[in-house]
């Protein structure tokens, strides 16, 4: 699905979607009706669960096995700050609906749906148009996975959340691999290796075939030259590596072998 959006000039985007400007552009939509990725458990399921935060509109996959429940927390975590409310939707594997809600400032939302078949399924959330208020996703299924293709996500600096540690895969144990981090300013470390600071920098990551922990943290004084402020935080994969992040290595969801 797509808009074609066309006059004397002006710059447009929809949902998360890159920003586009010209004078004659088409703009892609978002899925809701597209067959979700399936992926693979990777991993015994052990571990904790995570508040991720996040903002704009981001995709959460989702593995179960037929007759479990999905289950998980959406909180709104901007309060006055953008009194729009959060809407989010649980899509089946087929790309249909299964469930749909909101969630007011200061307010948790939660849902439980029964799994129709083994599969991935996708939570879809948005924080509103004209503003875009930020909020945190903990979902309780052992097995699931952000989508991190180049730009995103859209991580979201929220002091009581950081520092925070997401996981990745190496498509391959000894090809190069990098992700590219970018933003309003974060520091960043990939595996052992060294960590950077700054708002675009590339972190190459360490061989081998385990999963790898992303520790993401507020740069200290003298990290980054010039005024700054945490706030948006973009991961790109780069060379060989699966696009998902995980909240464990025990927790990775990614394409079959």
């Amino acid at each position: 699905a797509s808009i074609r959006v066309y006059g004397s000039g002006i710059k447009a985007r929809a949902g998360g979607g890159p920003a586009m400007a010209g004078r004659d552009f088409t703009l892609e939509l978002p899925g809701g009706n597209d067959p979700i990725p399936q992926l693979v458990p990777r991993g015994d399921g052990s571990g904790d669960d995570r508040w991720i935060p996040m903002r704009n509109l981001r995709q959460v996959l989702i593995y179960a096995r037929a007759d479990e429940e999905l289950r998980g927390e959406v909180q709104h975590r901007a309060g006055a700050a953008r009194t729009l409310a959060l809407h989010y939707r649980l899509v089946h594997p087929d790309g249909s609906w299964l469930y749909d809600n909101s969630v007011m400032p200061g307010e948790t939302g939660s849902f439980s749906v029964r799994a129709t078949e083994t599969g991935t399924y996708a939570l879809y959330v948005t924080g509103g148009m004209g503003g875009q208020a930020w909020y945190a996703v903990r979902i309780h299924n052992p097995w699931h996975a952000v989508p991190f293709e180049f730009g995103d996500p859209y991580i979201f600096y929220q002091r009581r959340l950081f520092p925070l540690t997401l996981w990745l895969q190496r498509r391959d144990s000894d090809a190069a691999a990098s992700i590219r981090v970018y933003g309003s300013g974060i520091k960043a470390r990939a595996g052992g290796g060294p960590a950077m600071a700054g708002r675009d920098f590339t972190l190459e990551l360490p061989g081998g075939n385990d999963p790898i922990p992303v520790h993401l943290s507020r740069p200290q004084p003298g990290d980054i030259s010039g005024p700054w402020h945490p706030q948006d935080i973009h991961l790109g994969a780069e060379d060989a590596v699966f696009p998902y992040l995980g909240v464990a290595p025990e927790r990775m969801l990614l394409p079959e072998e």
